[in-house]
């Protein structure tokens, strides 16, 4: 595997890993991180899904990103 392509699918596989723990920051009222709720004030159900919303964008950007780079090693 190229070398540009393996650090295309592990940035790609970060940034929806992030994505993912970003989404999953804003989950549920008593669960949510508390983090997020000291930054985002009033933290009502909009800013909650406009946040897991925001994560799924970052997850399926960083899908498309592991995409982009090429086949994996079963070339």
């Amino acid at each position: 595997m190229d070398v540009l392509k393996r650090v295309g699918r592990y940035a790609g596989g970060a940034v929806a890993l992030g994505g993912l723990a970003f989404a999953a920051a804003f989950v549920g009222r008593r669960t949510a991180d508390p983090m997020a709720a000291s930054y985002v004030q009033p933290f009502t159900i909009w800013t909650q899904l406009l946040g897991i919303g925001a994560g799924l964008v970052l997850l399926f950007v960083g899908l498309a990103i592991v995409g982009a780079a090429g086949p994996g090693a079963d070339e």
